[in-house]
């Protein structure tokens, strides 16, 4: 086992490996956290929902999902995605507000980067909207910054799409 499979944080676990309901659940808690907070409508859900299933398929071993759990539900998630172009997209970054601010999503991002340098990428981006500023505050401590910007109506709500963007050294493609 992968000794980054599984760890525990005063209750809380992060693993690696996904589990039969875990994408539903990781889907679930983005409606249910972007309804709440910010007025998405049920288009955004099923967006997340068709994204995780693609993700479902065959992977390699330079992609990797962490999951958050808190008595044994999903509260919360970051993965590294292969892109054209020896890239890494990070995807489905999202903490349950009972655990914001005790510095899980950093950690979560320190491993996802950890991990984006140890497979060889040359760079990695992310799109976000405007009106998440606490996530975009995670995204510019670790390096990232706005490449992109552009309004769109989406989700029911006319948004800011943001692309962040970070270059590394010394990326040379590592075989899958």
């Amino acid at each position: 086992m992968d000794p980054e499979d599984c760890m525990n944080l005063e209750g809380i676990n992060i693993r690696v490996s996904l589990g039969k309901d875990d994408l539903e659940e990781i889907a679930g808690l983005h409606g249910l956290l972007y309804s709440d907070e910010f007025g998405y409508d049920n288009g955004f859900v099923e967006y997340v929902r068709e994204t995780l299933e693609e993700f479902r398929g065959e992977r390699t071993d330079r992609e990797r999902i962490w999951i958050v759990e808190k008595d044994h539900r999903v509260v919360g998630s970051l993965a590294v995605l292969e892109r054209p172009g020896n890239k890494a997209q990070l995807r489905w970054f999202i903490l349950h507000p009972e655990l914001r601010g005790r510095g899980i999503g950093n950690l979560l991002f320190k491993k996802a980067l950890d991990f984006i340098k140890k497979a060889g990428y040359s760079s990695a981006y992310l799109t976000t909207q405007s009106i998440l500023e606490a996530a975009a505050s995670v995204y510019t401590r670790f390096g990232f910054r706005i490449a992109e910007e552009w309004e769109e109506d989406c989700w029911g709500r006319k948004l800011i799409q943001q692309r962040y963007e970070r270059s590394f050294s010394g990326g040379d493609k590592k075989s899958s």
